[in-house]
């Protein structure tokens, strides 16, 4: 079974903006409370809730006298992504609550727009679910003056006077081909009626993308909670178009038997809907009717990726690289001390990863967890044979792997010590990419210079390493953030933002290529292959996390390949 995914995927940039408004404020306060979830996406605000963002029924007592004794001191009260009406907001204020906005941009505009229609005496029609919270906070800012319509019929039924003014817009998540049927409608009736289309354009293209879906595939898979309107609203753009809509919330909601029939399925998700669920729903429909040597191929792949033996293989790559470029064939003791060393390293730091208790474990975390115990006995194997080869090439090296296993060690202990989520682990998640950039550069390059070549071409071997080595880890973080994982928080992206970091990436892989063309022309596919994944990553932002980290990991493994066969056959 063939699977396709939707190119656009994962929170919207109105929802990313309320997680990081609700996160960054629960922290400085110690927790939230909120009338009502954040978004309508239960795995999301569980995870909040891990954070101290605590959602309560919609229509609960929030902020109510027994509320305020229950709270005490009171948490602040988060204004979710749909809004509130102004007098819900007053009476929160009128009790002392401090308020933290999160209201999307979008549903922001629309209440500012009945208002002031709703000032100058215009009729307000607003075409949305009467039902759903985004409506009520926006029919509110217009009072009595505003109606919700909810198809072509109810406009037909009002009764309005001649020569009123009427202003129709719709919710933020309406079906676009409805509100084009209404717009004709109003018009048709209305002539004078002004009409604005306030549909957010990420429910416009995820509609658009859901309907192109349809017509390539058998069924689509539409990933996202059962009470968010925008999903529902994808689930009805594939109705439409004639072929089954599966509606899911996780991958645990998908049956094998309910896709027998389907040589090929798309699957696309709602706004609300973090993009590694969506990712979960893909990497449980693929293996579905496969089999063979290719399959098991793959998950050879995937189990030493997640495993990170390709990374430490990518670090053997990058030495002998070094070695064939400077000294004309590799040193096999060196290759194998820097690929012990980085599954070392790697493996006691993903002990405790930045906001453990409320990041979403991704498929290489559970593979870890899994085998906790045996990996952290290889990394520590990994590390004697790391000095092991060290001390049988010279004291030099012997002195550099001892000082790099050493300070691993050290920071993996203070790393452990410090408080989940602290400022000091914020920082040292933030300078992750240079320090590992760093001591690529260093654990590659230097000990040739040991070995006798020129130290001028061992800082050029190093800085080329270390560019190669930042690209490679930018691009795992920026699929991170882009994929909405928590953890993206604390990394260069989350703080940067991805424009820079992606900025970032590019100009490490393009001196890298620069690099290359001055002294190792053996190379140049390396950071081509690294640009190709970024603008991969750019055009599709939600890949599978494995395939992008074994795709990674073989800018260093082909650095290896192609300059010690090259070495080889000079």
């Amino acid at each position: 079974m063939r699977v396709i995914i939707a190119h656009i995927s994962g929170f919207c940039d109105g929802v990313k903006r309320a997680m990081r408004i609700a996160l960054t404020a629960s922290e400085q306060h110690g927790g939230l409370q909120s009338a009502g979830p954040l978004v309508h996406n239960k795995t999301a605000v569980e995870l909040l809730a891990l954070h101290g963002i605590s959602p309560r029924p919609d229509g609960a007592d929030a902020g109510s006298p027994d509320a305020d004794r229950r709270n005490t001191p009171q948490k602040p009260m988060l204004v979710r992504a749909h809004g509130v009406s102004p007098e819900q907001r007053q009476e929160w204020l009128e009790r002392g609550l401090t308020l933290v906005d999160a209201t999307c941009a979008h549903v922001a505009s629309n209440q500012r727009l009945v208002a002031a229609a709703a000032a100058r005496g215009a009729l307000v029609l607003l075409a949305g679910d009467a039902d759903h919270a985004e409506v009520k906070a926006v029919a509110a800012c217009a009072g009595p003056d505003c109606r919700v319509v909810a198809g072509p019929g109810d406009i037909e039924a009002l009764a309005v006077p001649p020569g009123r003014d009427i202003v129709m817009l719709a919710q933020t998540t309406f079906a676009v081909s409805r509100f084009e049927a209404m717009t004709q409608t109003v018009l048709r009736r209305f002539p004078a009626a002004t009409v604005k289309d306030s549909i957010c354009r990420a429910t416009h293209e995820r509609q658009r993308e859901a309907e192109r879906l349809a017509d390539r595939t058998d069924a689509v898979v539409v990933v996202g909670g059962k009470n968010s309107a925008n999903t529902r609203r994808l689930a009805e753009a594939v109705q439409a178009r004639g072929k089954p809509a599966i509606l899911v919330e996780t991958a645990d909601d998908l049956r094998r038997d309910d896709f027998a029939t389907y040589r090929t399925v798309g699957v696309t998700s709602g706004a609300s809907t973090p993009g590694w669920l969506t990712q979960e729903v893909v990497n449980r429909l693929r293996p579905w009717g496969r089999s063979g040597p290719v399959d098991l191929a793959r998950r050879c792949l995937a189990q030493m990726a997640q495993a990170r033996l390709t990374t430490a293989l990518s670090a053997a790559g990058l030495a002998v690289a070094a070695h064939a470029v400077l000294l004309g064939s590799a040193v096999p003791l060196l290759a194998v001390a820097a690929g012990a060393y980085v599954f070392f390293a790697h493996t006691l730091n993903r002990r405790i990863p930045i906001y453990a208790q409320a990041r979403r474990w991704s498929g290489a975390d559970l593979f870890y967890q899994k085998r906790r115990g045996a990996l952290l006995g290889l990394a520590w194997a990994a590390a004697a044979l790391c000095l092991f080869c060290a001390a049988l090439t010279g004291p030099g090296e012997c002195a550099l792997f001892g000082a790099a296993v050493f300070v691993t060690a050290l920071y993996a202990y203070i790393t452990h010590v410090m408080a989940d989520g602290s400022p000091l682990r914020i920082a040292a998640a933030t300078v992750r990419n240079w320090v590992m950039a760093l001591a690529w550069g260093v654990l590659v390059a230097v000990p040739v210079g040991f070995a006798g070549a020129p130290w001028p071409g061992v800082a050029g071997a190093g800085v080329w390493s270390a560019l190669v080595c930042l690209g490679g880890t930018l691009l795992v973080d920026l699929h991170d953030v882009a994929s909405d994982r928590l953890m993206g928080i604390g990394t260069l992206p989350g703080q940067l933002g991805i424009i820079p970091a992606r900025r970032m990436a590019r100009g490490s892989f393009v001196i890298a290529l620069c690099l290359s063309i001055l002294g190792a022309a053996a190379t140049l596919p390396v950071p081509l292959w690294g640009l190709w994944l970024l603008r991969r990553l750019r055009l599709r932002p939600v890949l599978d996390a494995v395939w992008l980290q074994a795709a990674v990991d073989c800018l260093g493994i082909g650095a290896g390949l192609l300059a010690g066969g090259a070495a080889w056959l000079l």
